[in-house]
Parts: C-alpha cells; sequence; structure tokens
C-alpha cells in the first residue's frame, strides 16, 4: 500500500511539473512574439514602399499634377504655414480674379504675408481658396509640382517686398525653413 501512495504521490509531481514547464514554454513564446512584434513596428523601413517612375511625373522627377490633385494643398496652406506659387512660363500665374491690397494680381498663397499686408480674405481662407480652386478649374490647367524651401516667411513670386525685423538670418536652421511648393502650367 505504501509503494502505490508513493507511485501516486511521484505521478502527481511529475504531472504538476510537466504543467508547470507547458505553462513556462508558452509564457516564454507569447514574451518572445511581443517582443518580435514590438521590434517590428519600431523598424521605419516596415512602411517603406517602392515608388514607380509613371506618367504622373516629368523627366526630373516632379509630380506632374491636375487642379484636383492640389485641392487639399491649397487648403491646408494656412494650418501648415507654407508657401504656395504658381508660374507660367516663368512669370507669376494669375489664379485669382481677386487683388491683394498691394493692387497686384494673386499668383501666391502665404498666409505670413497675406496677414502682414491685412488682406480681406485672411479671416476667410476657405471662401478664398474656393474661389482660387473655382478659378483654376475653369482654366483647366495641368501644373508641374515642385518643392523647396525658404527662410522668408513673407516669400513671393509677384515683386512684394516685406522686410522682417524679428528674423535673425544667421542663426536659422533646418527646422526654421519654410516649404515653398511650386505649380508651373505644363505646356503640352
Amino acid at each position: 500500500m505504501e509503494n502505490a501512495a508513493e507511485a501516486l504521490k511521484l505521478a502527481g509531481f511529475t504531472l504538476l511539473f510537466v504543467t508547470a514547464l507547458a505553462i513556462a514554454m508558452i509564457t516564454v513564446m507569447k514574451a518572445k512574439n511581443t517582443s518580435e512584434d514590438i521590434i517590428a513596428y519600431s523598424d521605419k523601413t516596415r512602411y517603406y514602399s517602392t515608388v514607380k517612375k509613371t506618367t504622373s511625373t516629368d523627366e526630373f522627377g516632379n509630380r506632374v499634377v491636375s487642379v484636383y490633385d492640389i485641392i487639399p494643398t491649397l487648403y491646408r496652406y494656412q494650418q501648415e504655414q507654407y508657401i504656395i506659387l504658381f508660374y507660367d512660363n516663368g512669370n507669376a500665374l494669375k489664379v485669382s480674379e481677386e487683388q491683394s491690397k498691394t493692387g497686384k494680381a494673386i499668383a501666391y498663397l502665404n498666409y505670413n504675408l497675406e496677414d502682414k499686408n491685412e488682406e480681406i480674405w485672411r479671416n476667410n481662407i476657405n471662401s478664398h481658396v474656393k474661389n482660387i480652386v473655382k478659378y483654376l478649374l475653369e482654366k483647366g490647367y495641368t501644373f508641374t509640382e515642385t518643392i523647396g524651401t525658404t527662410d522668408n516667411k513673407y516669400y513671393n513670386n509677384i515683386g512684394i517686398e516685406i522686410e522682417d525685423s524679428t528674423d535673425n538670418k544667421d542663426n536659422i536652421d533646418e527646422t526654421d525653413k519654410i516649404k515653398v511648393i511650386t505649380y508651373t502650367v505644363k505646356n503640352n
């Protein structure tokens, strides 16, 4: 009888050991999978995609866009504080029937300059952009988009000169650069 009791104890401890070993293995595997997922999500190359040159780029790799393609960019110029310029054959392209307070045609979108000049539409940017989109859609333009930077927050393409006395041009770093998006009419 004693041998049977010892055998049952041994079998119970063996079963308990196997169960504990199984739980330990499951826990280790879960930890391994979790750490692999964390490493994979922190890898920036996970989100890279291959860009193929299509007919929507020119020979220099610049996008060729329609007015419909640039509408979101136009509506975000105030929030993202970038400058949008329009050109046709090297000259500023009029994009609205409105005129600025300087008496010049609208060929740019630059909220800092518009605010400095106290333009009427600065309180209703959406209406201003809507008028520009309507004007551009009527003309049916196709543009080549190029992107650059400037350190002049009043940069424009119609010759308005404003000096910003608060800027210290010697201490401009890359984070102070303002994105300039240029749309040039594509001649077919």
